[in-house]
């Protein structure tokens, strides 16, 4: 795999921050973005900018996968429909392809309503994205024997974090280049990349926080545990530490987003006051002959 264009991510990331503050479209929180870009994406990139006669930037679409994400600074419905058809025609290059899909936010209407006149179905997994203001701490519960809260902050300790991430959320994938990749994000912050370890060392659990400054938004992505150290109340506390330091820094929100069907994440978040900010469902459209034109 290449490496990752910095100077893209960069620009792309100015849209991401510009369309979450204005009445254009985006799926993701910043955070968000910034982790899925640097973990997911392929180089060089299948994406594409559009900008305005003055050369400022508009939007742009990113093909990841079978998935085609929007973003744009402003609510056209031209521009949509012309981002629209760019991934379609780039997905029908890809001989496996069966199908293609799009998040949409659930206040986003122009959207919803273009895929629905292309043929496209609100379909599973859907996203819920919750935020919770902060004004103050949650209380800590007491810290289970035998854990120790810790940074990332060397090569091991990110072997460690990989190691841990792959048995959390079996069968994804997670290598240390890759882990490495995510340490390079503009956004990235070494005291707000936290995790639990045991009393040998290992890393059992953790929660990467994305802190954007101007916004003044903290996004948790990811969070984990490995199965056997789970309902110990170990992501609870990383979760209340990430909302220790994010106020430190002068957050102002902060941001998790999860499917509706991860039943013990979602109760856990709203336990500590997380409320559902908006609603992201995946759009999709098989491929023409399976059964739409």
């Amino acid at each position: 795999m290449n490496a990752p264009d910095s100077g893209l991510l960069e620009r792309l990331l100015g849209m991401v921050r510009v369309a979450r503050q204005g009445d254009g479209h985006c799926a993701f929180a910043a955070g968000d973005f910034c982790y899925r870009w640097q973990t997911e994406a392929s180089f060089p990139a299948p994406v594409r900018i559009w900008s305005d006669g003055m050369g400022m930037d508009r939007g742009f679409a990113w093909l990841n996968g079978d998935q085609l994400h929007l973003v744009t600074t402003d609510s056209s419905e031209l521009l949509l429909a012309e981002m629209l058809g760019w991934g379609e025609g780039l997905a029908k290059d890809f001989s496996g392809m069966t199908g293609l899909s799009v998040p949409a936010d659930d206040s986003g209407s122009r959207l919803r309503r273009l895929l629905t006149e292309k043929g496209y179905e609100a379909a599973e997994p859907t996203l819920i994205q919750r935020s919770l203001p902060l004004q103050r701490v949650p209380a800590m519960p007491d810290e289970p024997a035998g854990y120790s809260f810790e940074v990332v902050d060397d090569s091991l300790r990110a072997e460690g974090w990989a190691a841990a991430y792959r048995r959390a959320f079996a069968p994804e994938m997670m290598d240390l280049e890759t882990r490495r990749n995510v340490s390079r994000c503009p956004l990235y912050r070494q005291e707000l990349d936290l995790v639990t370890c045991d009393a040998s060392g290992q890393v059992v659990a953790f929660a990467l926080v994305w802190f954007d400054e101007l916004a003044g938004i903290g996004t948790f992505e990811p969070l984990g545990c490995i199965p056997e150290h789970r309902r110990k109340g170990l992501t609870r506390m990383l979760i209340i530490e990430g909302i220790t330091r994010l106020l430190v820094l002068g957050a102002r929100q902060a941001i998790v987003t999860t499917t509706g069907g991860r039943r013990p994440a979602n109760l856990l978040y709203e336990s500590l006051g997380f409320r559902t900010e908006r609603v992201i469902r995946v759009w999709r459209r098989p491929r023409a002959g399976n059964g739409h034109s």
